[in-house]
């Protein structure tokens, strides 16, 4: 009779402490803090499919509305970054490959990306769009996704460099019809439209 009343008093205490061990583990585990706010996979990876996107963050005493106003003020901010790294792109593949077709006067692409970038972000950024909001609960700053559509970027860009060049008189008269289309080839490439892969 010992025997079993010690018996059942270990396994009483054994079951006691393993429940008391699995209560404790559980909460030791930290709760999620986006459970109530799930994070969307654009804040971390804005790219999106046939388009130039960017994040921007933001966050105001104003509240709500004046916290979104400056998300999508940074948003449009990085979008034009991402522009003129593109422009910078295009512009040195651009003059690498038509070196033989300019005025001998135009040895520097400086004003020429400049001029362009200025041109295309002017009238890019004009019609970009706000495409989603969130609203981060851990901390009350809003984040707004901005994009661009990459087609109408490209057509911007290409009316952009081709009026530069020609405000410049950037090509030897004979060889521009040759050196536009280089240059309308450097603008899909650098865009991802012609053939190679988009990339912020």
């Amino acid at each position: 009779m010992k025997k079993l009343a010690l018996t059942v008093f270990l396994v009483t205490g054994s079951a006691a402490l393993i429940f008391s061990c699995g209560g404790n583990t559980k909460s030791d585990q930290p709760a999620d803090p986006y459970a109530k706010c799930p994070k969307p996979a654009w804040v971390d990876n804005p790219n999106m499919e046939g388009g130039l996107t960017a994040v921007g963050i933001g966050r105001s005493h104003g509240g709500k509305g004046r916290a979104r106003d400056k998300a999508v003020n940074a948003g449009r901010t990085e979008l034009a970054r991402i522009l003129r790294t593109k422009v910078q792109a295009m512009t040195d593949r651009f003059f690498q490959e038509t070196e033989d077709d300019m005025q001998p006067d135009h040895s520097t692409a400086i004003d020429f990306t400049r001029d362009v970038s200025r041109q295309l972000t002017d009238a890019t950024l004009r019609g970009s769009r706000v495409i989603q909001y969130w609203t981060d609960c851990t901390t009350g700053e809003e984040y707004a996704l901005v994009g661009l559509d990459t087609a109408a970027v490209v057509a911007e860009a290409k009316k952009a460099a081709r009026a530069a060049a020609e405000a410049k008189a950037l090509f030897i008269e004979n060889k521009a019809n040759e050196a536009l289309e280089k240059m309308d080839s450097a603008i899909d490439k650098a865009f991802g439209t012609g053939g190679g892969s988009q990339q912020q």
